[in-house]
């Protein structure tokens, strides 16, 4: 992903991100009722959030790495939505691996063939339709920790 030009390091941007984002997860607002809450193209990477009450849905794609990082919050009052934590930062992957065991992490990461970033986008706009529904309409929140242990179930408004 990277070029050489002039003696400068530039970075491919796939340009389609926000665009194949917000189609994969038009769901949220669709069947949800999420509002798109920041949409902000950054050197290295783009970062698009969608908002219900206090359950933040962060899709962030490092180009660099060509790496996702997708996860939710809940909680208005978080620090750094970058920030790791048990409590109330749940990376995408960990919600996933409750539900499938044998979820295979290489899948819902893009590499650097255009066909892989586009499949695993749509894979994690899937995955979180099917597994994420308690969380997205607010009627549980799950801690997992980074082991994949569930370390406790609630409603969301507790």
């Amino acid at each position: 992903m990277l070029n050489k030009n002039k003696n400068k390091t530039i970075i491919d941007l796939p340009k389609d991100f926000t665009r194949k984002a917000k189609e994969c997860f038009r769901f949220l607002v669709n069947e949800y009722n999420f509002k798109i809450f920041k949409d902000d193209k950054m050197t290295f990477g783009h970062k698009l959030i969608y908002r219900k009450k206090d359950i933040f849905v962060v899709l962030y794609y490092e180009f660099y790495n060509a790496f996702f990082y997708f996860k939710i919050i809940k909680g208005s009052d978080t620090a750094h939505t970058n920030d790791s934590g048990d409590t109330y930062i749940l990376p995408f992957y960990r919600l996933f691996k409750k539900y499938d065991k044998n979820l295979n992490s290489s899948k819902i990461q893009p590499d650097d063939k255009k066909r892989q970033y586009t499949n695993a986008l749509k894979l994690n706009a899937e995955l979180l339709r099917k597994y994420g529904r308690e969380i997205l309409s607010l009627k549980k929140w799950i801690n997992i920790n980074r082991k994949g242990k569930v370390s406790k179930e609630r409603i969301v408004d507790d």
